[in-house]
């Protein structure tokens, strides 16, 4: 797509983090929850998913270095062909993406910034993303188009035919935002039902609902 194309442009980096790392990696995702309206998971949460399934999960995080984007965006500007008739076109739209490095990575020359994350699981019959993130500031690299490529790629590599992108709202009006990303990779949504909740002791739940609306904690 458009926007992997962009991303790779950059020359972003795609790698797994460290468990030192986690707390970092969480930053994206409360960002991006704030943002997108859903509420992110505590700390304990992510450590306990890393201990537990090791290489199954991979913490993926997409990184830029200013000097190492805009070497590369100089790179494929000398390899642009001057007699196609493309050329102005391909060279403004290079030229472009410099500008908006220099812009959005103003200050940050010599360090390597974190752009997206995201967290998928591996089983032998299918990958799944659980969830993502990326800044806002940074969007403009695509970086999160890239790690669903470079996660997709990994899927083949390893035989699994089958990305499973997770539950969406089923608000197809537009306003899902999250809905419109993963629409970007040409799957296909599988309806299901909606969740099914049984309390065998209503009047327990009843009550223990009331004292938490009473604290103000539902």
């Amino acid at each position: 797509s458009r926007n992997i194309t962009t991303a790779l442009n950059y020359d972003i980096s795609i790698r797994n983090i460290t468990r030192e790392e986690i707390p970092q990696f969480k930053q994206i995702i409360e960002e991006t929850g704030k943002r997108q309206g859903f509420e992110d998971k505590s700390l304990s949460y992510y450590y306990d998913l890393y201990d537990s399934f090791g290489p199954n999960a991979e913490f993926v995080v997409a990184e830029i270095n200013s000097t190492a984007a805009l070497a590369h965006l100089d790179q494929k500007i000398s390899l642009l062909n001057p007699s196609s008739k493309q050329y102005e076109q391909q060279l403004q739209k290079l030229e472009k993406q410099k500008n908006i490095v220099r812009e959005t990575l103003a200050g940050k020359e010599s360090e390597t910034v974190p752009l997206a994350c995201a967290l998928i699981i591996y089983t032998p019959s299918e990958v799944t993303y659980l969830f993502g993130g990326s800044y806002t500031k940074y969007q403009k690299f695509s970086a999160a188009f890239l790690i669903q490529y470079h996660a997709m790629k990994r899927a083949l590599q390893k035989g699994i035919t089958l990305y499973n992108f997770l539950g969406i709202q089923g608000i197809f009006d537009g306003s899902d935002g999250v809905l419109r990303f993963k629409q970007n990779f040409n799957g296909y949504i599988v309806r299901k039902m909606g969740t099914f909740r049984y309390y065998p002791h209503p009047l327990k739940y009843k009550m223990i609902s009331l004292i938490k609306k009473l604290l103000g904690r539902s």
